[in-house]
């Protein structure tokens, strides 16, 4: 299995870089073409609690993220963590939780095109406010790193097997 292609850590690849690059300690992606999900959480723990206690009814990240791309003809969002108004005890709640992870002042980008959707979250501790402005400010970045999530989900999604070759002979 050493020259087939994993993923799984293909995503934690793009998970480190961006670690390296930005201070990243959390990312979510998810693709979603019709019926069907790919999902990954750099955190398998919140990721769990966060559908298994039905956190995510309650979230106000993704309640802001639908209505804004429910309004806007574009179909693009960006939702900065730390603007976004809890109306609920509830989403207080699910924004608690999330802290108590240690996952903090995040940043969100969301897309939806026909039967295609992609999310992509990613955050820091809670050190480092200026993360959210950092991403933006590096935005041509971030989307070569959608591109690249969005190839491996498309990958993915196509139920092929590619053998990685090494080119040198070593």
């Amino acid at each position: 299995m050493d020259g087939i292609l994993n993923i799984a850590e293909t995503f934690e690849q793009i998970f480190a870089e961006l670690k390296k690059e930005y201070g990243c300690t959390y990312m979510f992606y998810l693709y979603e073409y019709g019926e069907h999900k790919i999902a990954h959480s750099s955190h398998p723990a919140w990721y769990d609690l966060y559908f298994k206690e039905n956190l995510i009814d309650h979230c106000p990240l993704l309640r802001l993220g639908h209505q804004n791309i429910d309004r806007n003809f574009d179909k693009e969002t960006i939702v900065r963590w730390d603007s976004v108004n809890c109306l609920t005890k509830e989403e207080s709640n699910v924004v608690g939780v999330r802290t108590e992870f240690k996952i903090c002042h995040g940043i969100s980008f969301g897309r939806s095109h026909g039967s295609f959707k992609e999310y992509l979250g990613l955050a820091t501790d809670a050190t480092n406010q200026c993360f959210p402005t950092l991403i933006l400010m590096n935005k041509a970045d971030i989307n070569y790193y959608l591109q690249r999530l969005r190839s491996i989900a498309n990958f993915q999604r196509s139920d092929n097997v590619v053998p990685l070759f090494r080119l040198d002979k070593s």
